[in-house]
């Protein structure tokens, strides 16, 4: 690789291509912090975020979290379709569980999340907000899914991440742990 004239390396704009890659390392730079401040482990909220407060202080946020929890466990890919906006896309990342990586309108989610349920049969999920009373526009949520398949059994985390407008939350990631 050559080195283009007229600068240095660093001073050069960025590719096309590499915005989407730009775009999901300042999503890791805003959420990472909620992702090690919230380490005590699925399911239990981190004493230091009052998470469980951010819940209960927003019915709609509230029945957005049972909505992907009853889509889970139920296997209804259904059920989260109204979660994703009509004109917007949702960033859905599965690595073990689908090997979809893009981002997706709302009738994609539909037919992702409908072969990854008929390949996978829910034992458990479990769904905790990982955001503060404070960030009324953003919750990421961390979920432990542990599902059975022919091949046997499988547990996987996987971070959902929720944003408000005109106060209707919609989901805009969906992203595996890697």
């Amino acid at each position: 690789m050559t080195r283009e004239a007229g600068g240095p390396a660093s001073a050069r704009l960025p590719s096309r291509g590499s915005a989407p890659l730009i775009a999901i390392a300042a999503l890791w730079m805003a959420i990472g912090p909620c992702l090690t401040a919230g380490a005590s482990g699925p399911g239990k909220p981190n004493a230091e975020t009052p998470a469980a407060d951010a819940v209960e202080g927003d019915p709609q946020l509230k029945a957005a979290i049972q909505t992907i929890e009853k889509a889970f466990k139920e296997r209804n890919p259904q059920a989260i379709v109204p979660l994703v906006s009509p004109d917007g896309k949702v960033f859905l990342s599965f690595h073990t569980v689908g090997k979809e990586t893009g981002y997706y309108g709302r009738d994609q989610v539909y037919f992702i999340l409908q072969r990854v349920f008929r390949q996978h049969q829910t034992t458990g999920f479990t769904i905790t907000v990982q955001t503060s009373r404070r960030q009324k526009t953003q919750a990421l949520c961390t979920s432990q899914w542990v599902y059975r398949t022919n091949e046997g059994q499988g547990n996987v985390q996987i971070f959902f991440v929720l944003m408000t407008k005109s106060g209707q939350w919609s989901l805009v990631q969906i992203r595996e742990a890697a």
